[in-house]
C-alpha cells in the first residue's frame, strides 16, 4: 500500500481556523482540526492556524515538515 499524496487546506474565518489534510489522488479528507481564535491579533491567529495544522497533521501521522 502506497502513502496517499496529502494537500494541506485552511479555512480562517473571524471565530476560528480550520486545517484539514485532503488525499490528492481521490479527493477524501484524511485528517481536520479546527481551533478557536482566543485573540485576534496577527500573532496570536498565526499561531492558532499553526497550531491548527499541527493538530491534523498529527492525526494523519505526518509531520508539518513533510507536507511539500
Amino acid at each position: 500500500m502506497t502513502t496517499p499524496r496529502l494537500r494541506l487546506g485552511v479555512d480562517l474565518g473571524g471565530t476560528n481556523a480550520r486545517a484539514a489534510l485532503v488525499d490528492a489522488a481521490t479527493g477524501a479528507v484524511v485528517a481536520s482540526h479546527k481551533l478557536r481564535h482566543e485573540e485576534r491579533t496577527p500573532i496570536a491567529v498565526a499561531r492558532t492556524v499553526a497550531e491548527a495544522v499541527r493538530q491534523a497533521a498529527g492525526q494523519a501521522g505526518v509531520a508539518v515538515r513533510d507536507l511539500g
